[in-house]
């Protein structure tokens, strides 16, 4: 079984706080990707929402079917509904290929009221941090 965890925190440093308290497989994060795409260009030109996109299914795919990894991390910019329904569209035709069950979880920190997350995630948790972490 394939644990897909999401996480959402309007803050990056609490992201990066929790981050540091997990043990994971894989932790994917579009503002790092997105950073990453740019210091490796030419012209240090941001990348298009394309490119990034694409750079997270190739990755995705290599740690899913090559590598076999169980456990990812997966860093939310932002709660829209089209981009988790997508998200979770392409992770499903990855772990369907290699015959895989997959559980998604979601970590949120803020108000969450207007999102329908129970629709896309088996469990919601609350982003709580030790002061320590």
């Amino acid at each position: 079984m394939i644990i897909f965890n999401c996480i959402y925190a309007p803050q990056a440093l609490l992201v990066r706080k929790f981050l540091r308290t997990v043990n994971t497989d894989e932790v994917i994060n579009y503002m790092e990707i997105i950073n990453k795409l740019t210091k490796n260009d030419v012209y240090s030109c941001e990348p298009s929402d394309i490119v990034v996109n694409s750079y997270i299914i190739k990755y995705l795919e290599k740690s899913i079917i090559e590598k076999g990894s169980k456990s990812f991390y997966y860093v939310l910019s932002n709660l829209d509904e089209t981009i988790i329904c997508n998200l979770q569209e392409h992770v499903n035709k990855m772990c369907n290929s290699i015959d895989e069950e997959i559980t998604y979880n979601i970590t949120v920190k803020g108000d969450i009221k207007n999102c329908n997350l129970n629709e896309y995630f088996q469990t919601i948790n609350e982003l709580i941090l030790n002061e320590k972490a």
